[in-house]
């Protein structure tokens, strides 16, 4: 599941004009946007073990807002 939180007034944005803004390269970009991607879904798991009563309930709510099975 993707969310897109782009609305109309803001610019798509490639990797590649990041890779050009931050003096990256685009697999650079590409590395450091799949790390951060691993570190937020890690805390919303166990943000997500905390607040639910079982791991049935765990595993739907994972589920629910990332997809995982």
């Amino acid at each position: 599941m993707t969310i897109n939180v782009q609305t109309p007034s803001m610019p798509r944005v490639s990797y590649e004009s990041l890779a050009r803004e931050f003096g990256l390269t685009t697999t650079e970009v590409t590395n450091y946007l799949a790390a951060a991607r691993r570190e937020f879904r890690k805390i919303v798991l166990a943000k997500l073990r905390e607040v639910t009563a079982t791991e049935a309930e765990f595993r739907s709510e994972a589920r629910s807002l990332l997809g995982v099975k």
